[in-house]
């Protein structure tokens, strides 16, 4: 058995060696396509840690590279994305989600910066020293797009500077490298305006005729022949993307989650509501659902509750047409209808 032991141990290890460097050179092949897509420079080098995507965007500094950590004995890879602003901010600021860190921040003196939106104020810590400055920057349509850009990131953070973003694991595949890249620009564009800042905006209530109430006339409206052909995702986030909602469903499933593809970091509830039932249509669809975000402790408070119907509240998030399912943010149980 000693025998044996030795030549097998070495196959195992050549194996895994070899695994990993295979999966080294396909990560570098994705990089590299995804910095010719983005029009930037990609630096290889022969480990990881040297490899890195840099260049300009709209006149933003961007840089991706991998960050090596150790934990447990185990190493682990991450993916840094940094983009520093074509014009740095007049004031000094921070801006992260609230969390546990934030709240441990606060014990040790860290300073909130509330800006009177409830909603804002709860998802986002800001520090800043010139209270005055940060409130006329910050509009309505910023701390929509600050707060969507926090969300879905894990581990991100905003300063004067620029945005950084370090994805828990090492992104290997040239889309997500590239659309990754393409939200932080996208951030940046939205946040470090080249001009004045604009007059403060006042966040005024929902509008009764903006409510979706009626997720079947979207799901026609939006996979209906109309969009045949077209980009779904585009149609989405020019007449749906951040729509409120209030929607009844029956709860079908909860789930305490710390990171989401979709819904980005956590931890949060994930509640999957079944919507109204309908025939099958000309796609031959299934029944319409909702996955919807909510409070850790809201997903206790309905875990009795499986199964039971009720009226959610929030706002469009994304949506997935193969699974004919919208991802709803902010959701929140306004009303339930026990039946």
């Amino acid at each position: 058995m000693i025998g044996w032991g030795l030549p097998v141990a070495f196959v195992v290890a050549a194996g895994v060696a070899q695994l990993f460097k295979g999966r080294h050179h396909g990560s570098r092949r994705a990089w590299a396509r995804a910095a010719d897509e983005l029009g930037l420079d990609f630096e290889a080098g022969d480990d990881p840690r040297q490899r890195r995507i840099v260049g300009r965007i709209h006149g933003h500094e961007v840089t991706v590279r991998v960050l090596v950590l150790t934990r447990d004995g185990r190493r682990e890879h991450n993916t840094v994305y940094e983009l520093r602003f074509a014009e740095p901010l007049a004031f000094a600021l921070t801006l992260r989600t609230e969390g546990l860190l934030s709240g441990i921040g606060k014990l040790v003196g860290l300073r909130d910066t509330e800006v009177g939106d409830p909603i804002f104020d709860a998802q986002v810590l800001v520090e800043s020293e010139d209270p005055a400055a940060l409130h006329q920057w910050l509009s309505a349509e910023r701390r929509t797009h600050i707060r969507r850009f926090l969300m879905s990131h894990t581990q991100a953070h905003i300063d004067e500077l620029g945005l950084r973003w370090v994805a828990p694991y090492l992104h290997d595949r040239p889309d997500v490298v590239a659309a990754s890249v393409r939200n932080l620009v996208n951030a940046a564009d939205q946040l470090a305006g080249r001009g004045a800042p604009p007059v403060p905006e006042v966040r005024e209530p929902v509008a009764e005729e903006d409510v979706l109430r009626d997720p079947v006339a979207v799901a026609d409206a939006l996979f209906g022949p109309a969009h045949q052909g077209s980009d779904l995702s585009e149609c989405f986030e020019a007449d749906l993307a951040d729509r409120p909602v209030a929607w009844h469903g029956i709860l079908r499933k909860l789930e305490v989650v710390t990171v989401d593809y979709t819904f980005g970091d956590g931890p949060f509830t994930r509640a999957t509501f079944e919507l109204r039932r309908r025939g099958r249509d000309h796609r031959g669809t299934r029944t319409l659902s909702a996955v919807v975000r909510l409070p850790v402790e809201e997903g206790e408070r309905l875990r009795q509750h499986v199964g039971q119907s009720m009226v959610i509240e929030g706002r469009l998030w994304a949506v997935d047409p193969f699974a004919r399912s919208f991802f709803v943010a902010e959701g929140a149980v306004r009303a339930v209808g026990w039946t």
